[in-house]
């Protein structure tokens, strides 16, 4: 579904057949100049859930880390510098030109795991190996339990 507005405009969809057993929606909204992004994954099972972002710029936080090893497979093998922080409810960081508060709606705590990759995309010398390539800062909040659901609230600055 998508609707447009004078000041913005919302897109929403779900999928019930990407992971067995595991019911997603997200909905994204742009008003003015803050960006609301809701997702939800539902399953009467546990999993563990990721939900991605990546930045050009390293988010700065007010909460403290911890060094951790990332032991994951696939695109995650490629992250380094791996932190974690563990929210309680909600946290607000801060990038360049951004605002950016992740809550639980569901009052759940929650990880926070940081890193460096390599920019997206990644270096390929047959295409332009003269491109200098910049990292990229992946985010990953992660929620073990039958539901997910988070909200995203970003505040775009000097716009």
């Amino acid at each position: 579904n998508f609707k447009s507005f004078k000041n913005g405009g919302e897109a929403e969809a779900e999928v019930n057949n990407a992971y067995k057993a595991v019911d997603m929606n997200r909905k994204l909204s742009l008003k003015g100049n803050k960006i609301t992004d809701i997702f939800t994954c539902t399953s009467p099972e546990t999993h563990v859930y990721d939900y991605v972002l990546t930045f050009t710029q390293k988010p700065d936080f007010k909460e403290v880390a911890e060094k951790i090893q990332l032991n994951e497979t696939g695109a995650y093998q490629r992250i380094k510098k791996t932190e974690k922080r563990t929210i309680q409810k909600s946290v607000i960081l801060n990038i360049q030109d951004a605002e950016i508060k992740i809550q639980s709606l569901d009052g759940k705590p929650f990880e926070i795991i940081t890193g460096e990759a390599p920019g997206i995309p990644p270096k390929n010398p047959q295409i332009d190996e003269k491109k200098e390539v910049k990292p990229c800062y992946p985010l990953i909040v992660r929620i073990k339990g039958n539901n997910m659901r988070l909200k995203t609230e970003w505040k775009l600055l000097n716009r």
